[in-house]
């Protein structure tokens, strides 16, 4: 028989002890080793690649840094500008609240952190607006003042026959003259142009791309107009016959459109290249007095206004389903145009120019934006401003639209840091680009920039560009081959975009300055607000190409946020250029003699004022790390 062995309390504790000693902390743990100088050298090599603007590499030389030394919580910092700078701005904030877990007396950081949670509530407020922020500024101008015409061009003294509808894409304004069977075209961008082309009875032109267009006549007459790039004139040809009478129309994406019948009663649906309509809408109410009188058509997403003025209501129909969303009461309706934030600009007979608040109505009354219009007959956005015209063209009206009283959260990016050396003295050159829905009001305004830097408020000297440049270098996401010219990336999601302009980043190339995304890919919210963020701190341009369908809703809000196009066939002569305002900032850098310490203490913060918009951004400025420019 085996004797029993039997362990005291404290022989058990002394057993316990002795495993313990056996194995050191670290491997009881399981915790690597900090490797600091390692971290410390991935560090600057992210900070190089910040300056140089490339964000997606700088991410991923913070994440290697952070698994060398895990208590380097500046990785934290850099980490959410720079996930700022590719749109995620709530993960750039949990980025900074994990840094402020560590340095929780760190008051400089936490109002970094305040405002990129404002700037992604203002995103989400641009979305899905409920109050409309914005306001318009409608004066009476005369035609040489809007238009590139000279004094004694008929159009100026004579006017219209008889004015059709006003449309535009990009810098082109067409303005077709029903009774004077003439269309005109004006080019209002930097090369200001006018043609003339005979047309029998142009009622309205729908534009393909910014190259082609229909025009389609009074009694349903189909001509195509285009460019032709050898001469830069315009050139038409017949196409067919509707074989309705034509009031509006307009293209719901590459397959169809709708067209109002004012003499028939009836909104008709076409097929592209398919004259005869496979449906056609009307109120349901029959034998209603006064008739439904369709006379202009505007869409927006899957979303079509239509202005019966017969019986005073704006009709807004699914085009989907044909089905009724909302219906608007105002007599003597004429016209009718989507804005930005989802409301319409509503123009009657007797003169007055509504607004309504973002739809649905929810019983809002309308918003009288002026009254007195004379004679007036039709409006369309261009280039973010609202034209009013009258029948007879000869008086116009410009609205110019922008932000309201209220202070509004605008979006800023610095990028391009040098430093200069001029009379013995370190000079930091910069320079910023401040996005919002209103970048030509932004451009025009006097802003007012401060910075800050070791707790010191620096003189900024600022210089204001408006700068317009070709639409080179376009990226183009779709699941079919676009023309063009431009670099295409196959996808079915819009979410494949981010890993489209990673690679673009990590090749070595810069941002493209357009966007061209098909309304086919499948939409998620956080990818349009992601989107909507990353345009607007950019400078990006979003276009879409409607091709067998209309966009979605938040994706055409996001591509009119940033004043992009919509084509409905592939722009293979190109885009209208992009213009944006651009921010010089310069400003002298006192002398230091002790070391600029972490990158918080070494923050560079920007502050700019412009209309109402309060725009900041912040890096961190080790001056002897920035280019010097020679």
């Amino acid at each position: 028989m085996k004797p029993r062995i039997r362990l005291s309390w404290w022989g058990s504790l002394l057993l316990f002890l002795t495993l313990c000693s056996a194995t050191t902390p670290a491997e009881a743990v399981g915790m690597p080793a900090a490797d600091r100088r390692g971290a410390e050298r991935l560090f600057l090599l992210a900070y190089q690649d910040y300056l140089q603007d490339r964000p997606w590499s700088c991410m991923a030389l913070l994440a290697q840094a952070l698994k060398k030394n895990t208590y380097m919580v500046d990785t934290y910092l850099l980490r959410a500008l720079a996930q700022r700078r590719v749109g995620l701005l709530g993960e750039g904030a949990g980025s900074l609240e994990d840094y402020l877990e560590v340095r929780r007396q760190d008051v400089r950081i936490r109002r970094v952190a305040t405002t990129m949670r404002e700037e992604q509530r203002t995103l989400r407020e641009l979305l899905y607006p409920r109050e409309s922020g914005f306001a318009v500024s409608v004066l009476e101008r005369r035609a040489p003042e809007i238009l590139p015409l000279p004094l004694w061009n008929p159009l100026v003294w004579s006017g219209l026959a008889g004015g059709g509808k006003l449309r535009g894409i990009g810098d082109t304004l067409f303005l077709p003259d029903t009774l004077g069977n003439r269309v005109h075209l004006f080019e209002l961008g930097d090369r200001t142009e006018h043609q003339s082309l005979s047309t029998p009875e142009p009622a309205v032109i729908l534009p393909l791309c910014p190259s082609r267009s229909w025009i389609l006549g009074a009694r349903g007459k189909v001509h195509e107009v285009w460019k032709n790039p050898l001469n830069d004139q315009y050139e038409t040809k017949p196409l067919g016959d509707l074989g309705k009478t034509v009031t509006d129309a307009v293209f719901l994406s590459s397959k169809g459109l709708a067209v109002a019948d004012r003499l028939g009663n009836q909104v008709h649906f076409f097929r592209r290249g398919n004259w005869v309509p496979y449906a056609s809408w009307s109120p349901e109410e029959k034998g209603k007095d006064p008739l439904f009188e369709p006379v202009a058509l505007d869409l927006a997403g899957p979303f079509l206004a239509v202005a019966d003025r017969g019986r005073g209501e704006v009709h807004v129909l699914d085009v989907f389903t044909l089905q009724v969303r909302e219906v608007l009461s105002l007599p003597l309706v004429r016209d009718v145009a989507w804005n930005h934030e989802g409301g319409l600009f509503l123009l009657t007979e007797d003169g007055k120019l509504y607004r309504t608040p973002p739809l649905p109505l929810r019983g809002r009354p309308l918003e009288l934006l002026a009254e007195g219009l004379e004679d007036a007959w039709s409006l369309s956005l261009v280039r973010g401003r609202l034209f009013v015209m009258s029948q007879g063209g000869r008086r116009w009206w410009v609205g110019d639209l922008g932000p309201d009283q209220k202070a509004q959260v605008g979006f800023l990016s610095l990028d391009n840091l040098r430093i200069e050396k001029r009379m013995g003295m370190e000079w930091l050159r910069m320079e910023a680009t401040p996005g919002s829905p209103f970048p030509e009001g932004v451009a025009r305004a006097n802003p007012q920039v401060h910075s800050v830097w070791q707790n010191d408020l620096l003189t900024s000297t600022l210089k204001t560009l408006t700068l317009s440049r070709n639409a080179e270098g376009i990226l183009a996401l779709s699941p079919e081959p676009v023309q063009g010219g431009m670099e295409w990336g196959r996808a079915s999601r819009l979410s494949a975009l981010w890993a489209s302009l990673e690679r673009r980043s990590r090749n070595g190339k810069p941002l493209p300055p357009v966007l061209l995304l098909d309304s086919r890919l499948r939409v998620e919210e956080s990818d349009c607000l992601r989107l909507l963020g990353f345009a607007l701190l950019r400078g990006i341009r979003v276009d879409l190409l409607c091709r067998e369908r209309p966009a979605p809703l938040l994706l055409d809000r996001v591509r009119r946020l940033t004043g992009g196009v919509l084509c409905v066939d592939d722009p293979a002569e190109g885009l209208p250029p992009v213009r944006l305002a651009r921010w010089e900032i310069s400003l002298p850098l006192p002398a230091r003699d002790v070391p600029f310490g972490t990158p918080s203490e070494a923050l560079l913060s920007v502050f700019g004022d412009a209309l109402t918009y309060q725009f900041r951004d912040c890096v961190p400025l080790w001056p002897n790390l920035v280019p010097q420019k020679r």
